[in-house]
C-alpha cells in the first residue's frame, strides 16, 4: 500500500497541468475577442460623464464661431460678426460708353472693382448695364457699396486708384455721388 501511495505522489498532476487525453477547457478563439456585459457598461459610463457633455458643448460654440466668422455675410443666425448694426453707404456712377470700346471699358471697370477688393471697409460692387442701347451709348450704373463714406475717398485718393480711375475716364466721365442705404432687404428671410 506504501507503495502505491508513493507512485500516486510521483504521478500526481498540479492544477496548472493538462492531461494530454482531457478535454479542451479554454472557449474557443472567436468567443475570446467578444465585449463583455462589463466592458459595455464602462463605455457607456465614460460617455455619460460631465466630461463628455463639456467637451460637446464647447464643439458646439466653436463651430458656431467660426462659421459666423467664416461666413459673415452668408445669414446672420447668430450675428457674431458684426456685432453692431452696419451704416451702409453706397456711391453711385453713371456711365455712358460709347459701343465700340463697350468690352475695353468693362474690362477697365473690373480692375477697379478688383483694386476696391482690397482695401478696408469695402463691402461689394454691382455692375449694371442698360439692356437697350440709345444712340450707339452704353449705360451702366455702378454701385459700390462700403462701411463709411471715408473708406471711398481713401480708395479712390490712393495712387493706384487715381491710375485706374483715369483709365476708366479715358471712355466716360467717371463721377461718384454718395447715397447713404436707408433700407435693404438682401439680408431678409421671409417666415415659412
Amino acid at each position: 500500500i506504501n507503495r502505491i501511495k508513493q507512485i500516486a505522489r510521483k504521478t500526481r498532476i498540479t492544477p496548472t497541468e493538462r492531461r494530454p487525453d482531457a478535454p479542451r477547457t479554454e472557449p474557443p478563439p472567436d468567443t475570446q475577442t467578444c465585449i463583455s456585459p462589463n466592458m459595455i457598461g464602462k463605455i457607456f459610463d465614460n460617455a455619460f460623464r460631465i466630461r463628455t457633455y463639456n467637451r460637446l458643448v464647447c464643439f458646439v460654440i466653436g463651430g458656431a464661431f467660426s462659421y459666423s466668422f467664416a461666413n459673415p455675410d452668408m445669414d446672420t443666425v447668430y450675428e457674431f460678426f458684426p456685432i453692431f448694426k452696419q451704416n451702409k453707404y453706397a456711391y453711385l456712377t453713371f456711365l455712358e460708353v460709347n459701343e465700340n470700346h463697350g468690352n475695353v471699358f468693362e474690362e477697365k471697370l473690373k480692375d477697379l472693382c478688383r483694386f476696391y477688393q482690397k482695401q478696408p471697409g469695402y463691402l461689394y460692387t454691382k455692375i449694371i448695364k442698360r439692356k437697350n442701347n440709345l444712340n450707339n451709348l452704353s449705360k451702366y450704373i455702378v454701385v459700390s457699396t462700403w462701411l463709411k463714406s471715408e473708406n471711398y475717398l481713401l480708395a479712390c485718393n490712393r495712387m493706384y486708384g487715381q491710375l485706374l480711375i483715369k483709365n476708366i475716364q479715358n471712355y466716360a466721365n467717371y463721377n461718384s455721388f454718395l447715397y447713404r442705404i436707408v433700407v435693404d432687404d438682401s439680408d431678409y428671410l421671409p417666415p415659412f
